[in-house]
């Protein structure tokens, strides 16, 4: 599976999105084993927001099953994620926490 947070850090600053990278867009970043609802709940504790406002790209659909169930909003990332696909999920985040 992964090789843990420097080498998720290294690859999320490759990323290039605008004018910055992957990396630099979310407040919060961690890399958790295990359960991705335990990973959840410790990220809103920690951050003091709603599972509802978070945004999580991952490739495994168990994990999307989990965390929709806290009102995570899930992107797909089954073969990698793109940049377009980076775009559209923050669009499409802004666009539900707008309602």
């Amino acid at each position: 599976r992964l090789g843990g947070r420097r080498w998720m850090e290294q690859l999320a600053k490759l990323l290039k999105v605008g004018s910055g990278s992957l990396w630099q867009l979310p407040d919060y970043r961690e890399v958790y084993p295990g359960s991705k609802l335990e990973h959840f709940r410790q990220l809103s504790k920690k951050s003091g927001l709603g599972c509802e406002r978070m945004l999580f790209f991952d490739d495994e659909p168990g994990s999307n099953m989990e965390v929709t169930q806290l009102g995570v909003k899930f992107v797909d990332a089954t073969g990698g994620i793109t940049e377009a696909m980076v775009i559209q999920g923050l669009d499409t985040f802004a666009t539900a926490c707008k309602s």
